[in-house]
């Protein structure tokens, strides 16, 4: 009812008040206890940035750390909500809120795959019409991707019924599900490198595609970031600083033996 939708707005911004305070009492004091609580897009779950977890976890033994990993809508709304102190994922939309900062992370170049047996796999190149003949699994993508898909295709609006036969936001079950099928999906390639590599999955030659990431760290502007959430964004930011802007393609077994 709109009297429960209040209470359920005023009760939201009293538990994000009160974790703001302790928040902001830690940031007094220094200290590097209490939670913090990460958003990450499920691409950006595949990267340095889960090693980084876990280092920083090493780090600071005494602080307990909350990791979501969802699309970028979820994560904005959780943001704002106070139940995240910063998300690392896609900022497309992110750059566009004047409620919040944004720190650009390194970009990596995005390829669509299949299962090894593919009939897709059979070919040299394919193009974006061939791919929407084929159920689609993947993460919510970012507007972009969408935009660049039914570009590429030439038909709008079977891009908006077909984008998504499964959405999921986990990648270990993205590539099961691709093993398993004749869906296609859609990641960065250094995520399905070791199953391209043992030839599990195949990447796809897209023709026109040259498509990259546009990841970032966002956080909001009108709250005070914890210690912890700034040691751990400078980590990053020392991290990406030193991974390769684009990395090197790896060869499949196919482009080896061809050569």
């Amino acid at each position: 009812t709109p009297i429960g939708q209040r209470v359920i707005d005023l009760a939201r911004q009293v538990v994000a008040g009160a974790e703001q305070l302790r928040k902001e009492v830690g940031l007094l004091s220094g200290a590097t206890i209490g939670t913090l609580s990460i958003g990450v897009g499920p691409a950006m779950s595949e990267t340095f940035v889960s090693a980084l977890i876990g280092e920083f976890a090493e780090r600071y033994p005494d602080l307990f750390i909350n990791v979501r990993i969802d699309n970028w809508t979820q994560l904005a709304e959780w943001l704002h909500h106070g139940e995240l102190d910063l998300y690392v994922a896609d900022v497309a939309a992110a750059v566009r809120d004047a409620r919040v900062s944004t720190i650009a992370m390194p970009s990596e170049r995005i390829v669509w795959f299949c299962r090894a047996g593919h009939p897709l796999a059979k070919r040299r190149k394919v193009i974006a019409a061939d791919i929407l003949s084929f159920p689609i699994a993947s993460p919510k993508p970012p507007p972009w991707g969408q935009v660049w898909l039914a570009e590429a295709s030439g038909t709008p609006d079977d891009v908006q019924r077909r984008f998504h036969t499964v959405q999921c936001e986990t990648y270990s079950m993205l590539k099961q599900i691709v093993r398993s099928s004749d869906c296609v999906s859609v990641s960065l390639e250094s995520s399905i490198a070791h199953e391209i590599e043992s030839g599990v999955l195949a990447a796809l030659n897209v023709a026109g595609m040259n498509l990259k990431t546009s990841a970032g760290i966002i956080f909001r502007k009108d709250r005070i970031l914890p210690p912890a959430a700034e040691k751990f964004i400078d980590m990053l930011q020392e991290r990406a600083r030193s991974q390769p802007a684009d990395p090197p393609r790896r060869t499949t077994a196919r482009s080896r033996r061809r050569r």
